[in-house]
């Protein structure tokens, strides 16, 4: 039996978004669109139109890219997002995450 993937709920990204308005002198807060967090939310765990993304990893990019694109929060998105899953943007390793995606993209 596969691990059941539990989700993270709108109150809890909200949550992240104010520890990181927080911790920075710079950051503004205030949410733009708290309807489009709670869509990011939707469409990972239950997919819009018949169609949502099927693997953890397909789950996680799509959260993470609906975090930023959809510019729900005043400043801060990024963090956010990263936050999300646990890291901060200092604990991306950027020449990883290019070789990955080097490895795993179609090249046509």
């Amino acid at each position: 039996m596969a691990d059941e993937i539990v989700y993270p709920e709108a109150d809890v990204i909200h949550g992240l978004h104010a520890e990181i308005v927080s911790e920075s002198d710079v950051t503004d807060s205030g949410v733009h669109s708290p309807g489009a967090i709670e869509a990011a939310v939707t469409y990972v765990s239950e997919g819009y139109f018949g169609q949502a993304p099927e693997t953890i990893h397909e789950k996680a990019v799509h959260l993470m890219r609906l975090l930023v694109a959809r510019h729900p929060f005043a400043d801060g998105k990024k963090r956010t997002a990263l936050k999300a899953f646990g890291r901060d943007a200092e604990g991306v390793d950027i020449d990883e995450v290019v070789s990955y995606l080097e490895a795993h993209t179609n090249k046509e």
